[in-house]
């Protein structure tokens, strides 16, 4: 995946969403995120509880440019629902793009690229510009902020209940 070369961070993304160890080890396979969030997830474990698996206490602790392979893999691939990780991914991506989307040069042309890298979901083609509309829908950057927005909130009530 390309995905614009957006740098999300372990800070915004756990606002929004339960991380999942699988979900980070989709994230750093897919290059969506770094392995900061990583180190920031494993940090945020042992804050909630002292008593984590070696691999978690591992990864806390490692120095810049310390690999987390030996550890990512291990407490990933135990969780790993590759499904669920993409669709979080793919809503916190679309989250932080409408968001900042005044700082990127074509808005629509990125969310069209993430609708590509990320196998053409239905659930976002209301909002790719160039879908071909339902009948009786008319087009245009309006109504691609609302179909966007409307996601957006959709998602963001159903991550918040799980």
């Amino acid at each position: 995946m390309s995905t614009l070369q957006i740098e999300l961070r372990y800070e915004y993304i756990s606002k929004f969403v339960k991380l999942t160890w699988g979900d980070i080890l989709y994230g750093i396979n897919n290059n969506i995120f770094s392995d900061e969030v990583a180190i920031k997830h494993a940090v945020a474990e042992i804050e909630k509880n002292e008593k984590q698996p070696n691999e978690v206490i591992e990864l806390a602790y490692l120095f810049q440019g310390e690999s987390i392979h030996p550890y990512i893999g291990k407490l990933g691939n135990n969780n790993l629902d590759e499904e669920s990780s993409k669709e979080k991914l793919l809503f916190i991506l679309l989250k932080w793009l409408f968001e900042n989307k005044e700082l990127i040069p074509e808005p629509f042309k990125a969310v069209a690229e993430i609708y590509a890298d990320f196998d053409y979901p239905e659930e976002i083609s209301k909002f790719v510009y160039y879908m071909p509309l339902q009948d009786g829908e008319s087009g245009g950057n309006a109504y691609l902020l609302n179909q966007w927005e409307k996601y957006l909130v959709a998602k963001n009530r159903y991550f918040s209940n799980i």
